[in-house]
């Protein structure tokens, strides 16, 4: 059976002049061992995602 893919948002830090999307990693490994489902990580750009089509691809 194939895991279930579930959409994981993502904080916006700065790292050394570049601007990274990231979770933690308590987040997807909860996600991963916990749950039992695939992490997505869903990069926070706000309106300029189609967040009603994200949602239709995700369990």
């Amino acid at each position: 059976m194939q895991q279930p893919l579930v959409a994981i948002s993502t904080d916006v830090r700065q790292f050394d002049n570049y601007t990274w999307h990231a979770a933690p990693q308590q987040y997807l490994e909860a996600a991963i061992a916990g749950a039992g489902v695939f992490p997505l990580l869903v990069p926070s750009f706000g309106d300029r995602l189609d967040f009603d089509e994200l949602l239709s691809s995700v369990d």
